[in-house]
């Protein structure tokens, strides 16, 4: 599947990698959007919904473009759940701190190697000597630039992908100044194409992430409602801790109750009325 993928990044292409890699049968609102101006080598932002499927967007696009794609990532805990979202088709990696030394050595072998195609990575990470060191031995392993047989030149990084790229505005100048030098470390990496993911980006945060990443606003910005109809608020009148405990019990065990789960929220543990054995929380 990915060697025909390789061969042209179309969007009936893009269409079977989310049939036969994903198991999806149609793309959702933006997403197809996103996908295909990644194959066309074109930056992008795209502003979806939590749960939307953000993730596909660079996904198909590293299983479809020859080359590694890297994902900046400013949270370990979300680049390790990415990774195992990964189908088997789509091998990928982490470099991030605490990793062992020979775990950090089979990873660089692997990039070297061309076996990965997806590398998690923090902004600092990116921004590191060891990643530029990195990226400088990838560029010498397949020659500084790979010619195309049309004559034009591909960069050895197809995509270059900012997940929750809010943070590049909200959080650089704070507590995480290396958002803010990502702009040179990827004029370096030179990717074939930038893609920012957000959920959360008013327009001057738009703007912002835009203004970092050379994102031209007419053309490559899609900003989606953030309603979910999935998603509804209620709120329901208790006048003790008995008739909230029945109304939890209703609301998750009833003919109301959503299925697959539910939520109850509190400012303390306590306050969430106990659990069936007598605990402190549900």
């Amino acid at each position: 599947v990915l060697d025909r993928a390789h061969a042209s990044g179309t969007s009936a292409n893009a269409a079977l990698l989310l049939r036969q890699c994903f198991g999806f049968t149609s793309f959702r609102t933006g997403q197809e959007w996103a996908i295909q101006r990644c194959l066309d080598g074109k930056s992008s932002m795209l502003v979806m919904p939590t749960g939307a499927g953000k993730s596909l967007c660079y996904m198909i696009p590293a299983a479809a473009m020859p080359g590694l794609t890297i994902v900046v990532s400013p949270l370990i805990s979300l680049m390790q759940d990415q990774m195992k979202q990964l189908p088997p088709e789509l091998p990928g990696a982490c470099f991030g701190g605490g990793m062992r030394a020979t775990d950090t050595a089979l990873m660089v072998a692997s990039v070297l190697k061309g076996h990965l195609k997806v590398l998690f990575v923090s902004p600092e990470r990116l921004c590191s000597y060891s990643f530029r060191n990195l990226m400088h031995k990838v560029r010498q392993q397949y020659g500084s630039l790979t010619a195309t047989s049309t004559g034009s030149c591909l960069s050895p990084v197809a995509l270059l992908c900012v997940d929750e790229a809010h943070c590049l505005s909200q959080w650089s100048y704070n507590f995480r100044p290396a958002f803010l030098r990502m702009r040179r470390e990827i004029a370096l990496l030179r990717p074939q194409a930038i893609l920012a993911l957000t959920a959360t980006a008013p327009p001057h945060v738009q703007r912002d992430v835009m203004q970092h990443l050379g994102v031209t606003a007419e053309e490559g910005l899609l900003s989606m409602p953030p309603k979910r109809p999935n998603l509804s608020y209620s709120a329901t009148l208790v006048h003790s801790q008995q008739q909230r405990r029945e109304a939890l019990v209703r609301l998750m065990l009833g003919d109301k109750a959503v299925p697959g789960g539910a939520s109850v929220a509190s400012r303390s543990r306590g306050g969430t009325g106990g659990g069936r054995d007598g605990g402190s929380s549900w």
